[in-house]
Parts: C-alpha cells; structure tokens; sequence
C-alpha cells in the first residue's frame, strides 16, 4: 500500500491545515436544517475525498458500505447519473445516510449536471452528496462555457486549502518517523518545496526517495519534478505494471502495463509524451534506488531496458507522436 493510503486520515482531527473550515463544516452539520449538497473545490493532492469521507464518518455516522465513490472522469453522462438516482432510492445497508461521493466532477456532461438538479434538491433526508473538483468554474459552466446557475445555487460550496508550510513539514515528518525514513534537511526541504502544499504529493515524494543511496540521488530524483499532483493514479499503476519499483511489492508486468495504456488513452485524461517522461524518470529513480546498481535485480534490469527503450521515443528533441509510440516502447522495453 502506497504511503498516501497508508496514512491517509480517518477523521477531521487526523487531518492537517484548513481549521477554519473544519470549523465551518461544523457550524453546518449542527444545524437541523442544513443542506445535504455539497461542493469541495480545490487543488489536486489537498484532501477533498478524504474530507468527505472524513466528514460523512464524523457527522453522519456513515460506514464505508453506505459510502459510493463515483469517479466522473468515466461515469459522466446522463445515464450515469439515472443510476445514482436509482440509488438514492435505497435505504442505507449499516448507518442513517447513503454518501454519494462524485470526484472530478467538472467532467460531467451538461446532460449529467442538468439530471442532478432534482437529487440535489430533492434526494430525500437519508442521502448526502458530495461533489470534489479541481476546477469549479469549469463545472458550473454548460458545454457553450455559458454559468449553470440552477446548479450553483443548490451547493453548500467549501474550498480545501492545500496544507501550509508548517502543516506540511508535520506531516512529513511524521510519516518519515513511523516509517523509519532517513532523509537530510535538504531533502526534506525539497520535498516540501515539490509538495506545494499537497498531502499526496509530499507523501509520494517521500516514498520515491525512500531506500536511496545517497542525498544526491535522492534530490535528482525531486529536481525531476516526476512527483506530480497532475500524476493521476492510472498513470502511477503504468508505472508500477512497467517496472513494479520503490518497495510495493509488484513485480513488472506487460499485459497490465497495455491495459493501463489502453485505459488512459480511451480515457483521455494523459498524454503519451508526459507517460513516457514520466516513465523514464521513474526508472532513473529506481536505478538509483537501493540495490538499483544490481542488474541482477529484476526491477533494475527492467528500469535500464525501460531507459534504453523509451529514451529512442521520447528524449526532449522528438516530438510526441501518439499512443501507438507509447505502446511500441512499452513492448520493447519488455523484449
């Protein structure tokens, strides 16, 4: 399990930063007659899923069984919706509230948000739903860029701050200490810096360089910027099938590596060109990981084949040529 998930925070008093809107979000579950629609809007990485469900836990009581995640980036359309609404007519299984959780919101289609109205509105007492987006102008705008104000004015609208300095060097500094992470100040500093204020971004920052040899490795690796809140999951998993890597356990593998490959591109939240620089940064990172210099490690000779392979393709003087570019590295990497 990645550090993120590993110590991501259960309840509001585990969270670090945005106290005025923890206090705020208090002040509105204690009122009997408050709004059960809810937008969390703010930088990727900052804690909005996990504040939801934070949130649903503490003040609704809600067990993870009545808890429905629905990522927006592939279930967007009306029909998506209709089965939400469907839902919304069921009974939780375990607590008093169903908790709909819709991330990446702003990639639901005008349709979708046009059906959403009336379950915003109208859901019933036992449902809760909790939007999380990035990037809230966009989901208030229609396909025409024209403001969706029916929708606007049936949210309950918080914006998570990412972490502050000092939050962030806690943060870190406890999850190295329970995971027995040596690093410099410098280090630690840099991932600070690369962070930006993101829990996710710091924490995978800290478990690239976790095992490194050496302080220079481990600040080449953070210079790479390859620790990027715009690095979605599915590009991490690409990552891993392509050359397992950083102590998760996963060992490199060619068919899961094309199905990643297949699901980003229908997908279309990547670019190939980000994927293969993305890929060979990751690689440099285990080669200078620990046991990195022994090729008689499987991972360190897939990383040395996947540096070789896709360098051909995607050094800094080519220009992007497509998914089937990626795919073709991705192959002969594993030849």
């Amino acid at each position: 399990m990645s550090l993120y998930k590993k110590h991501r925070p259960q309840s509001l008093a585990e969270m670090k930063g945005n106290t005025a809107l923890i206090e705020q979000i208090k002040a509105h579950f204690a009122k009997p007659d408050h709004n059960h629609a809810i937008l969390l809007y703010g930088s990727s990485g900052c804690g909005k899923t996990t504040l939801a469900r934070a949130v649903s836990k503490e003040f609704l009581g809600v067990e993870d069984t009545d808890i429905d995640e629905v990522n927006c980036s592939t279930k967007n359309g009306v029909d998506d919706v209709r089965e939400i609404e469907e839902a919304m007519k069921n009974f939780p299984l375990t607590s008093k509230f169903n908790v709909f959780i819709l991330d990446e919101c702003q990639n639901l289609s005008m349709a979708a948000k046009s059906a959403l109205l009336k379950p915003c509105e109208d859901g019933g007492d036992f449902n809760y739903i909790f939007f999380c987006t990035t990037n809230p102008d966009k989901f208030f705008k229609g396909d025409k860029g024209e403001k969706v104000s029916a929708l606007t004015t049936r949210l309950t609208q918080w914006k998570v701050e990412p972490l502050s300095k000092s939050d962030s060097m806690r943060l870190v500094d406890e999850v190295a200490r329970k995971e027995n992470i040596d690093i410099s100040d410098a280090v630690f500093n840099k991932i600070i810096e690369v962070g930006e204020g993101s829990p996710r971004s710091m924490l995978v920052a800290l478990e690239q360089v976790a095992g490194m040899r050496t302080e220079e490795d481990q600040l080449s690796v953070l210079s790479s910027r390859v620790i990027s809140d715009e690095a979605s999951e599915d590009a991490k998993e690409f990552c891993l099938a392509l050359m397992g890597g950083f102590g998760r356990g996963q060992e490199p593998s060619l068919s899961k590596a094309l199905a990643c490959i297949k699901k980003m591109k229908t997908e279309g939240k990547e670019d190939s060109m980000s994927l293969g620089k993305m890929a060979m940064a990751w690689a440099n990172g285990i080669l200078l990981g620990k046991d990195g210099a022994n090729l008689e490690n499987p991972k360190s000779k897939m990383a040395a084949s996947v540096l070789q392979n896709f360098d051909k393709h995607f050094n800094t003087n080519n220009i992007d040529y497509g998914w089937h570019v990626l795919t073709l590295a991705t192959i002969e990497a594993f030849c």
